[in-house]
């Protein structure tokens, strides 16, 4: 057996990573990878790392502060390219370190996250171009790398390693697990969750055809043994 990776593309603040963890039960000793496209967003779940990593008793329900993970500020996609990103400027008034990560006890420790926190999301698809968004200047473009998803297996993922990826890349999954499928690199999955975002389908030519084709490949994955899927939303 091999390492034991963690992928989480699409990270936010945390919150997905953070429950993936719990799931699988890692440890430092697993090779954890998290990718979050959002410039605004990689930035402000850096501060909240930072100002809370110290705390007293924080590391005894979020041990992962403490651990040696990869976090890297690139969008997921289907190529290497320079492209823009749709963020949504929404921030929340305030936010708990409890209701974040879904740790009832988090609730003993008090630390104001509004500072910190932008709760609005991030997408490289057009559906996310809303023009109401431009006129309330809630929206704005800022320049993102890209990389090829299928290169970063092949140079990062091994026939033996157990790889767990959770992907919520607001509408992106569809060209990133046609990819994904396309090179052979799924193959080298072993646990996938993901959470769709049917309405950016119609920004896909076929659009209803890849959707089919991704789910009829993953069940068949999973009916042979080869790969376990979980529900996320």
């Amino acid at each position: 057996m091999g390492r034991k990776i963690i992928l989480d593309f699409g990270t936010h603040h945390g919150e997905g990573l953070h429950q993936v963890i719990q799931l699988h039960n890692a440890d430092e000793t697993w090779d954890i990878y998290s990718f979050e496209a959002n410039p605004y967003t990689y930035t402000h779940f850096e501060n909240i790392r930072n100002s809370i990593s110290d705390i007293e008793g924080m590391k005894s329900y979020l041990p992962w502060l403490d651990w040696d993970i990869t976090y890297v500020n690139k969008a997921v996609w289907s190529e290497n390219k320079d492209i823009g990103i749709s963020c949504i400027r929404d921030k929340h008034e305030s936010i708990d370190l409890e209701t974040l990560y879904d740790e009832p006890g988090l609730d003993q420790i008090k630390f104001p996250l509004s500072k910190h926190f932008v709760s609005g999301g991030s997408t490289i698809m057009e559906y996310g171009n809303e023009a109401a968004l431009d006129e309330a200047d809630a929206r704005t473009v800022v320049p993102t790398e890209a990389f090829d998803v299928a290169e970063w297996f092949k140079d990062n993922i091994k026939e033996d390693d157990f790889v767990a990826l959770k992907v919520d890349i607001e509408g992106a999954e569809y060209q990133v697990l046609k990819r994904l499928i396309l090179s052979g690199a799924i193959n080298f999955v072993d646990w996938i969750a993901v959470e769709w975002h049917p309405e950016a389908v119609a920004s896909y030519e076929n659009g209803v055809w890849l959707k089919g084709m991704i789910d009829g490949y993953l069940s068949r994955m999973q009916d042979e043994g080869k790969l376990a899927i979980s529900e996320w939303v």
